[in-house]
């Protein structure tokens, strides 16, 4: 992906080098998230935290299976592939699928698409 200076301060546009033509596929994301998703090799925990697979610096197959396997250990099973959300079947009661979550979570949706 090449990163592109992004509009706000503290953003940065990320723009995928592959895609196929006619496709342009863009993504902005907070300057600290994408940093954070860039350092993948030095640091597992950095790579379960990564919450947008456009974020990492080697987007390939193995990376990504990777990050959803550390991100599944660790109860986080909705990640993002820019504009996509993939969701991990974990097999198991989560946190964040818990009834109080959702609602919480519903609540702040509306409250921002309400403003």
């Amino acid at each position: 992906a090449t990163v592109i200076r992004g509009p706000q301060s503290g953003h940065v546009r990320l723009r995928r080098d592959d895609a196929p033509p006619g496709v342009d596929i863009e993504v902005e994301r907070p300057e600290a998230e994408v940093a954070a998703c860039s350092i993948v090799s030095d640091s597992e925990p950095t790579l379960a935290a990564c919450e947008d697979i456009v974020g990492l610096g080697d987007v390939n197959f193995g990376a990504m299976l990777h990050s959803f396997r550390l991100r599944l250990e660790k109860d986080r099973i909705f990640t993002n592939i820019g504009p996509v959300l993939v969701v991990m079947n974990p097999y198991r009661p989560v946190d964040s699928c818990a009834p109080s979550t959702m609602l919480e979570m519903a609540k702040k949706t509306s409250a921002s698409t309400d403003a």
